[in-house]
C-alpha cells in the first residue's frame, strides 16, 4: 500500500473489515497451523482478549496489506458504538 498524501503520526490509515471474532472462536473452526490464511488479522495487546478479523471471504483493500518484521504502522482497535455502520 502506498500513501498518496502526507500522513501524520497516529493518524488512522484504513479500516480492516472482515468477520470479527475472538481468537478462540477462530481456532475452533480453522487449524491455522495447517491452513495459512494471509487475510486473517490477529490482535492482542497486553493481557486483553485476543481478537481475529477474518477477511478471507469478504473485506476491503486492507486485507492485502502484508505484515512485516519491521512494520511502519500498527494495528489499533477503535470501538464502534453504532450497529451495522462504519465508524
Amino acid at each position: 500500500m502506498i500513501a498518496t498524501q502526507n500522513l501524520f503520526s497516529r493518524d488512522p490509515i484504513i479500516e480492516f473489515r472482515g468477520a470479527y471474532m475472538m481468537l478462540d472462536e477462530y481456532t475452533e473452526h480453522y487449524d491455522f497451523r495447517r491452513h495459512y490464511n494471509p487475510f486473517a488479522l490477529f490482535y492482542k495487546k497486553g493481557d486483553k482478549l485476543a481478537i481475529c478479523v477474518d477477511a478471507k471471504n469478504f473485506g476491503n483493500e486492507a486485507r492485502f496489506i502484508r505484515r512485516s518484521c519491521e512494520p511502519n504502522c500498527e494495528v489499533s482497535i477503535f470501538p464502534c458504538i453504532a450497529r451495522n455502520t462504519s465508524c
